[in-house]
């Protein structure tokens, strides 16, 4: 069995990728009932917003949800900024209001 050498271009880095290789960053929204991934946005770089806006259109496109859904996060900047939240009203659905520390989502975030 051979050996990469830890010197060697191939081997992998302590992220486990090789050198050069890029990163690709993935956004999922699941139908909570089904736990289906019914949006998804992947991109070769970080637009948190962009990213979750893309993949939650997706998401409308698949499942079309009835008006007063509630759609729930993780309460990241990229879901409480402005841009997420009209999109969110304009589908008539209501975002959850409570982070895992229990204290309401500023509104008003910055994109």
């Amino acid at each position: 069995m051979s050996r990469i050498n830890s010197h060697s271009p191939t081997a992998p880095s302590a992220s486990g990728r090789p050198p050069g290789a890029a990163w690709l960053y993935l956004t999922v929204v699941l139908d909570a009932l089904s736990r289906k991934a019914v949006g998804w946005a992947i991109t070769a770089h970080m637009h948190a917003t962009i990213q979750a806006i893309q993949a939650f259109q997706r998401a409308l496109a698949e499942r079309r949800p009835p008006r007063g859904t509630i759609h729930h996060s993780d309460q990241s900047t990229q879901y409480a900024c402005e841009k997420y939240r009209v999109l969110l009203e304009r589908q008539c659905l209501q975002a959850s209001t409570r982070g895992r520390s229990g204290s309401s989502t500023a509104p008003g975030a910055a994109c």
